[in-house]
């Protein structure tokens, strides 16, 4: 048989050959053009640059794909596909934006958890500090009561039923999202094995918040909004038989993100579990919210208006601390504290405007601590930018943030503009503190405060990571 059909195959090669010949062509060319593409295909490298506990990446698009030594490297390459075809169609400045803020992704190991990877080490075994964060927001309190038990013995998932200020970080989730989001490595490769979130997907569901917080223009996450207040609120869609919300009603955010998982081929969370509507998909999403459908699908697909409208941000706003002064006790900061998120623009209960701060230490020689400080005055840690470096975070205006750093603290207070930027190493050189007082660097945005009685006033949250 195998002298039979060489012939053939050399004959089909010399017609193939002088086929090419006739128009012109070489055969050399097209198998050069192949090899080329072969060469363009991803390849795992290194996690150089990066925090020890990572040994190895996968970079698509300019967005590394990381994870541990024990991870396999069939999830990093499932998470680049489907961070790539969520990228693929959107205006080139969106994943230009999310480049430049640091956006990353991290894998979550099988066999390790949320609170192994190095942004999240402060979570372990503390309960209630990610079940905290979301209360102090207040569109996401009602989404809170009691879990649920979840049994599975092959994999250990058995949770008393435990109040959300009970739960840490591991027993809430297996993923969150934010600039540098997660997902657990079962959830890519092994799709069901979580009964928490089996059929899915995860690392949909969390960048699609990286990329409405971070890389979408403010023209598009406004027709979010839009989008979700026509749906839940208007029409009274998402929400269970007996009245309640469901996960995709409790903001505009969580509403995106599951929305995302629908499209791109999996679901959310049921409205009904017992029938599983809406249906898996992106049928069953048009069938139940076609406004909603169609928002997505011209968003993922890069034809919603609001791409051709500003979709190319103007520069961020640089902020000027409200005060700067050498670390002393945080009591001695209180007044000063209290009295500026008491302020939003001048006025009181003004509402709150959803930004992104830019945290740049890039002129700077010194690791600098950061902060949101409550309504209250007590600071809440944010974790830290190291020198030459910058973060991003996703905050609302009127909000006060602390940053410390080279033996100086400095406190700035969110305006309403879209992006905004802290350059904490510059305002240094500009200010010459004294060691016995505090020094006033008025806000450009927040007029100087009134004398007021004082009231009893709330303040949200930051936006804290959230889960899957």
């Amino acid at each position: 048989m195998r002298a039979q059909l060489l012939p053939v195959i050399l004959s089909s090669d010399r017609a193939h050959a002088n086929l090419l010949k006739r128009l012109g062509a070489e055969a050399a060319k097209p198998l050069e053009r192949t090899r080329r593409r072969s060469h363009r295909r991803p390849t795992i490298t290194p996690a150089t640059g990066a925090h020890p506990f990572f040994s190895k990446q996968l970079v698509v698009r300019g967005i590394p794909v990381k994870a541990h030594a024990r991870c396999t490297d069939a999830a990093l390459f499932i998470a680049a596909e489907r961070i790539g075809r969520m990228l693929r169609n959107l205006p080139p400045d969106v994943p230009a934006r999310l480049r430049r803020r640091g956006a990353a992704i991290h894998i979550v190991g099988s066999r390790q958890q949320v609170s192994n990877l190095p942004e999240h080490a402060h979570l372990r075994g503390r309960r209630g500090d990610y079940a905290d964060e979301a209360r102090n927001d207040p569109r996401r309190t009602e989404r809170h009561g009691v879990w649920a038990e979840r049994s599975d013995n092959a994999r250990g998932y058995r949770y008393p039923l435990l109040s959300a200020d009970q739960l840490t970080v591991d027993e809430r989730t297996r993923g969150l999202g934010g600039l540098i989001c997660s997902c657990g490595e079962e959830n890519l490769v092994e799709h069901d094995t979580d009964p928490r979130y089996a059929g899915r997907d995860v690392l949909t569901h969390e960048f699609a918040h990286t990329l409405m917080d971070y890389g979408l223009p403010r023209t598009t996450r406004a027709a979010i909004v839009e989008a979700f207040e026509r749906s839940t609120i208007t029409r009274g869609l998402w929400r269970r038989p007996c009245g309640s919300k469901a996960y995709a009603a409790t903001c505009a955010e969580e509403y995106f993100a599951e929305l995302s998982m629908w499209f791109w081929g999996s679901h959310g969370e049921f409205v009904c579990s017992t029938q599983k509507l809406p249906r898996p998909g992106p049928h069953g999403l048009a069938e139940y919210d076609a406004h909603g459908f169609g928002l997505v699908g011209s968003v993922y697909g890069g034809s919603h208006p609001s791409f051709s409208v500003n979709a190319t941000e103007t520069e961020p706003v640089v902020l000027r601390p409200i005060f700067i002064n050498p670390v002393c006790e945080a009591s001695q900061l209180l007044p000063t504290i209290a009295e500026c998120d008491r302020h939003d623009d001048g006025e009181v209960g003004v509402q709150e405007m959803a930004c992104t701060l830019e945290i740049d230490n890039q002129a700077g020689s010194h690791t600098i601590q950061l902060s949101w400080v409550t309504h209250d005055g007590t600071p809440k840690s944010y974790g830290e930018v190291a020198a030459g470096t910058r973060s991003t975070r996703f905050t609302y205006s009127g909000h006060t943030w602390m940053v410390e750093g080279d033996s100086m603290r400095a406190c700035y207070v969110a305006s309403r503009d879209a992006l905004q930027v802290i350059k904490f190493a510059e305002d240094l050189r500009r200010a010459t503190p004294s060691p016995s007082s505090l020094i006033p660097q008025p806000h450009p945005e927040v007029p100087q405060p009134q004398p007021q009685p004082a009231q009893n006033l709330s303040s949200g949250s930051v936006g804290a990571a959230r889960g899957a």
